[in-house]
């Protein structure tokens, strides 16, 4: 009697324990596990997404018409790179949608992408102004500030200051990191994701710090060049041009 109580006791434990292992997972599922349990309410949200996705491709496509047509012929290829975000970007969305398990690569790919669009456009007001040499030459008199958001209220103390060579350069370099820094902690995150999912939410978050400073100094200097260049160069609109991208 004793020998059954106490193998009982031992035994629901582990029943218990494949109940549960059973009832909950940690993997994502496959396309024909996610297929299976698709209701209805999941099925309009997909199929509405295709219609989104194909509005996006349809203005797409009808606005790179026009850069093509109409943009003088050494902007339109950085014109066109920063409008193909968007169906980039819807694209990846409609994969990671349909398929749950490469949700993470896609994220990656709108995400890289988006950073390096940014210093496209840093590349593309750069060509706009004639380059770096004829932008200090006509800002020679005009001066900008560095208080600009994200980081205004954590560097106070900055006081506007001409443009230079050096100052255009410091510029340059925040917003160059962006691609360079976040396709590395990507790239990384891609490689725990794989090997090691159980762990991936908790290993993640040692990485966040390290994205969200990366892409708070981006902004700012991007921020600080539509800044630097909008007073001289209002015709190009260079602030709504930025908010869009």
């Amino acid at each position: 009697m004793d020998s059954n109580e106490s193998l009982t006791v031992e035994v629901l434990p582990e029943q218990n324990l494949s109940m549960t292992t059973e009832g909950c997972t940690n993997e994502l599922p496959t396309v024909q596990e996610y297929l299976d349990g698709l209701t209805l309410p999941i099925a309009l949200i997909i199929a509405t997404t295709v219609l989104l996705s194909v509005a996006t491709f349809s203005i797409f496509f009808k606005n790179a018409y026009h850069i093509l047509h109409r943009t003088p012929k050494q902007f339109k290829t950085k014109s066109v790179l920063l409008l193909t975000i968007y169906p980039l970007v819807t694209l990846f969305g409609v994969v990671s949608i349909s398929v749950p398990r490469a949700f993470f690569l896609c994220d990656t790919v709108m995400h890289v992408y988006f950073m390096i669009c940014a210093y496209v456009f840093f590349s593309l007001c750069m060509q706009y102004v004639d380059g770096e040499d004829a932008l200090i030459k006509s800002t020679d008199s005009q001066t900008f500030s560095l208080r600009t958001p994200p980081l205004c209220c954590i560097v106070p103390l900055f006081k506007r200051a001409p443009v230079t060579k050096n100052r255009l350069r410091f510029v340059r370099m925040l917003i160059m990191q962006l691609p360079v820094v976040q396709t590395a902690l990507f790239l990384a995150l891609n490689v725990v994701f794989v090997e090691d999912y159980p762990n991936f939410n908790r290993i993640i978050l040692y990485f966040v710090p390290l994205i969200v400073i990366s892409i708070l100094l981006g902004v700012w200097g991007l921020n600080i060049l539509v800044r630097m260049l909008a007073p001289l160069y209002s015709d190009l609109k260079l602030m709504v041009c930025a908010n869009r991208v």
